[in-house]
């Protein structure tokens, strides 16, 4: 059930008694901006973690076991061409908790507390609690090169976008940038954000529409905006050349990514031909980089690809010896004009789709994709059931994922090379 209870604050609910937890998920969104990226993501640290009545980590986790171990986060994250800070909650259905709590009414006076209540004094945020996330935020960010793999895809994003373009930038921001940041800044960007920002707010689970809409209606941030209009999905600007990095680390393998461009984004008629393609390319265990890059030549530790739907980027990544890496990027290319030419078996096409709906029917276990599922076609204004999305997936023919696969366009490389 849709609500839109003011201009540019949104409720969804989704009705169902088949899970023992709930879940309330808040989003405020904005247009992408890499010049608010450690702002938003220094603000998800305070207000994860203090508030005026909660102020240290400890009395959160307290107040959350205190509500039969309720799950408290606030994260952030690009969605195409949208910045989100999202506030999320679970906790179990008052009809699995001893006695007559109304538990419902507990959480939401819990996330008053912490969204609009957050730590703050003499218009700014707590200077010494500040301080310290802030200096964990940063150490964090400067330790991401540790992670090689997790590095290597940040720097690929960076070669696949032109330089001024948000998609590229890191979405916590930089070390410089965090640093920047003072508590003074910071809470004025919170007020910026906590009334004009688009809300789009989702409830999940067993409970009654019209007790969740005058519950949500008591957060004083329900107030009426005027929010910006902009496309979700992000078109990145033609490239004449394909961007090249290599950096060399001391490690025990070397690490390809490669950054390709398809231009089928979610909703478009040939979006569930491209769903298929990275499965065949390389998204799963039975794909074409995975049986002959890996399994047959050799040629790398591990590979796989990821497809975007919202940047229309495909990302493969593969773990290879050093000597190797020249050999392994070739047959990468070869494999994907293998399915370009169509020279792949049709029965592989119908083992993916097999394996597709299998795995969909599987994610309606989990209450957390059904409400990303939920925001993702709420947002974008699509909206597919069960049967629909299996009759997208079934109607794609060979011909479709060939002509889907001669659509991609090699952006950018980037090499993680061992000394």
């Amino acid at each position: 059930m849709h609500y839109s209870i003011q201009e540019g604050v949104d409720l969804d609910v989704i009705n169902t008694k088949k899970f023992k937890n709930s879940i309330i998920v808040i989003n405020f969104t904005a247009p992408l901006n890499s010049e608010n990226f450690a702002y938003k993501s220094l603000l998800a640290e305070m207000l994860e973690n203090s508030s005026q009545k909660y102020n240290s980590e400890l009395k959160i986790s307290r107040e959350l076991s205190k509500m039969f171990g309720a799950n408290y986060g606030v994260s952030v994250f690009k969605y195409g061409n949208q910045h989100v800070l999202q506030i999320k909650i679970s906790f179990p259905n008052d009809a699995f908790i001893p006695g007559k709590t109304e538990l419902f009414h507990q959480i939401i006076l819990f996330l008053k507390e912490v969204i609009e209540k957050p730590l703050v004094e003499d218009a700014h945020f707590q200077n010494d609690f500040f301080k310290l996330h802030q200096k964990n935020m940063i150490n964090y960010v400067n330790s991401i090169i540790e992670n090689k793999e997790y590095y290597s895809k940040i720097k690929l994003q960076s070669l696949f976008y032109d330089h001024d373009d948000p998609q590229g930038q890191y979405i916590l921001g930089t070390s410089s940038q965090l640093a920047s940041v003072d508590a003074n800044s910071l809470y004025e960007f919170y007020r910026q954000m906590i009334s004009q920002e688009q809300v789009n707010i989702l409830v999940a689970g067993n409970f009654n529409s019209e007790i969740i809409l005058d519950e949500i209606k008591n957060f004083d941030f329900i107030t009426q905006r005027q929010v910006q209009k902009y496309p979700i999905p992000s078109i990145p600007n033609d490239k004449t050349e394909v961007s090249r990095l290599e950096e060399e680390f001391v490690g025990s393998q070397s690490v390809i990514n490669l950054g390709y461009y398809l231009p089928v984004y979610y909703g478009d008629a040939n979006y569930f031909a491209a769903t298929i393609f990275n499965q065949l390319f390389g998204g799963t265990g039975q794909s074409m980089l995975f049986t002959n890059v890996r399994e047959k030549s050799g040629l790398a530790y591990d590979i796989h690809s990821g497809y975007s739907s919202l940047t229309g980027m495909i990302n493969v990544q593969a773990g290879v010896e050093l000597s190797k890496v020249d050999q392994a990027i070739q047959e990468i290319e070869d494999q994907l004009r293998l399915i370009q030419a169509g020279q792949f078996d049709i029965k592989l096409i119908d083992n993916i789709k097999n394996a597709m709906i299998n795995h969909h029917f599987a994610e309606n276990d989990y209450l957390r994709t059904i409400v990303d599922r939920e925001y993702i076609q709420s947002v974008l204004k699509i909206s597919w059931n069960d049967e629909e999305w299996i009759e997208g997936i079934n109607r794609v023919s060979k011909e479709d994922v060939v002509k889907v696969a001669n659509q991609m366009k090699l952006r950018a490389i980037y090499l993680c090379k061992e000394k």
